[in-house]
């Protein structure tokens, strides 16, 4: 893709691949290195500048946008209802995944970090630059 191209939401029905799939335009949010987080009919997209939104799915309206701070390069995860992102800085922003923008909770994990949070049995594994914690899953 060109530097300055605009990226792309391909969305179409549910479990089918459409030969022509509708866009949706999210060059407002300059996501050009997370993946949007997506459960039931929304997408939520964060821009690598502090800046999170709700998508329908079905319609392509924005339901909401709002400025979180701090900058990402790791993608947003969907957990139980929640969004879970990690600042470049090491601070993890927890936000309701709704139709209603609710932040829940900023933690701050003491150094940088520049991944994705990862899930899997039932734990959460948040990397930093020289630390990996593991939150959850069996004792």
């Amino acid at each position: 893709m060109p530097r300055n191209a605009s990226a792309y939401c391909e969305v179409g029905r549910a479990g089918y691949c459409s030969p022509s799939p509708r866009r949706l335009p999210s060059h407002r949010f300059r996501c050009r290195i997370a993946t949007v987080a997506a459960a039931a009919l929304f997408l939520w997209p964060l821009a690598c500048a502090g800046q999170v939104a709700c998508l329908n799915v079905t319609t392509g309206r924005e339901i909401w946008r709002e400025r979180i701070g701090g900058f990402y390069y790791g993608s947003p995860v969907w957990v139980d209802g929640r969004l879970y992102c990690i600042s470049r800085k090491g601070e993890v922003i927890v936000l309701a995944a709704s139709e209603k923008f609710k932040l829940l909770a900023r933690v701050q994990l003491g150094e940088k970090s520049y991944a994705t949070p990862a899930v899997a049995d039932g734990a959460m594994y948040l990397r930093t630059l020289s630390h990996l914690f593991a939150l959850g899953g069996k004792k």
